[in-house]
């Protein structure tokens, strides 16, 4: 490799190589990914953001180096020179005094930013300024919020001084920034942190048992939680059973067959896994979702098409046409405790996540 290359961003099991003329993915262990045309990039979990004709950015699925979903428009002419991502939005920029800009992934929003250099974290971008202000602007709901001023330290010479007098933990933490006597200082950035969110999980979507004693549920998460608890709910009866998990970012959490009590009885059993984090409790991965695909005369297309996981909290799932105009379905979903979602969907055969719409819903017999 050339004495110029650089990690230009990283996630659990990938990095990304930049060098003159291209990048190159590569996993955490040393072997080569695949090498891509485009000179930046950006990684998040299993996805790479890569830079397409037309200044968009389209999602690659690393393990099988395929297409994973539609390209996402920046909103400007200029080819970005520098992506960032997260599970919910992109960070571009056409250099540090070129157009720069946010997209929110789920709706396609686009946000333009003053002229800077950023740092993507969780719902929010933060730049330094030259007057040494460290500021924050609040992208959550694909808005560009007020600036809100961190802290105040001095710029210094350095052309580029992001991850290296401060930085953003983008994985649902805060900003640390290093004063002149190299005290490190970490600010809340005062934005609400999304949801975690499980990127991967290691499970059937339905246990049938006996089996060999225990039920294991692994999931990788997107941030840091409190405890996972793992709900297992017997099919003929309804009837549930808890397990409390680990705090880890990769979580496994274990049934011990015991129900009520008693060992388990032989029969099927759902499961649903929810994460702790911020005082709020989140579904993260469960019993599995289906979809029968209709082939326009009447009839359906053979097989079971799996839409999502981690579905089974809701009491009523309906399609709601297209909510957003981007001319794609999408669904509302009610909870046991009568809160509303919208669910958008991808165009792919499955939706993104969830966002609450609304509560008290749970005085109806159904939702239309």
């Amino acid at each position: 490799m050339p004495a110029t290359a650089k990690v230009i961003d990283a996630a659990p099991r990938y990095r990304i190589l930049q060098y003159p003329g291209a990048a190159i993915v590569f996993t955490t262990v040393g072997n080569i990914g695949f090498q891509d045309p485009p000179t930046t990039g950006a990684v998040w979990f299993d996805t790479l953001w890569r830079v397409q004709e037309g200044a968009s950015l389209q999602p690659f699925h690393i393990p099988t180096e395929t297409v994973s979903g539609p390209a996402l428009a920046t909103g400007s002419t200029c080819t970005p020179t520098e992506v960032q991502a997260t599970g919910k939005h992109l960070l571009w920029s056409c250099g540090s005094q070129g157009p720069a800009g946010v997209v929110e992934i789920a709706t396609r929003k686009t946000i333009a930013l003053p002229a800077g250099q950023y740092l993507l974290g969780d719902n929010y971008v933060v730049r330094h300024d030259a007057n040494g202000t460290l500021l924050r602007y609040d992208v959550t709901g694909g808005t560009l919020g007020e600036a809100v001023t961190l802290a105040n330290f001095p710029r210094g010479d350095l052309a580029d001084d992001r991850n290296i007098t401060w930085a953003v933990d983008k994985f649902g933490g805060d900003v640390a920034w290093v004063d002149a006597g190299n005290a490190v200082h970490i600010v809340d950035p005062g934005v609400a942190p999304s949801a975690p969110v499980a990127v991967s999980n290691t499970a059937p979507a339905l246990v049938d048992y006996p089996q060999n004693g225990t039920f294991t549920v692994k999931v990788e998460l997107t941030r840091p939680i409190n405890n996972t608890t793992l709900t297992i709910t017997q099919v003929r009866t309804g009837q549930t059973v808890r397990a409390i998990g680990s705090a880890a970012r990769v979580s496994s959490t274990t049934w011990d067959g015991v129900f009520n009590g008693d060992r388990a009885p032989r029969g099927r059993y759902r499961w649903s896994l929810a994460a702790s984090a911020d005082g709020v409790s989140t579904v993260l991965a469960g019993s599995t979702m289906y979809a029968l695909y209709g082939d326009g005369n009447g009839t359906f297309q053979a097989g079971l098409k799996v839409v999502g996981t981690g579905w089974l909290g809701y009491n009523s799932v309906v399609g709601a046409g297209d909510l957003n105009e981007d001319g794609k379905n999408d669904l509302i979903l009610r909870d046991t405790a009568g809160n509303l979602f919208r669910r958008l969907g991808t165009g792919q055969g499955t939706f993104g996540d969830r966002a609450q719409i609304g509560s008290g819903y749970q005085q109806y017999a159904g939702i239309y």
